[in-house]
């Protein structure tokens, strides 16, 4: 293999790599903004449910 050969192999190995690991980060990324937005949601949704249960349960009557 020519050393030029070997340059633009090494190249791209790193390109590979590269990908990969900014890859890896852009979807832990995404997965962090998505738990993000579901912890802020979380309070809305509790007392939506909460709110829902309270004003919709019917009494036991019997």
């Amino acid at each position: 293999m020519t050393p030029l050969g070997r340059v633009l192999s090494y190249c791209s190995l790193l390109r590979i790599a590269f990908d990969a690991i900014f890859g890896a980060l852009l979807f832990l990324q995404c997965l962090f903004s998505l738990q993000h937005m579901f912890v802020l949601m979380l309070p809305w949704i509790v007392s939506l449910r909460n709110f829902s249960l309270w004003h919709f349960m019917v009494p036991n009557v019997g």
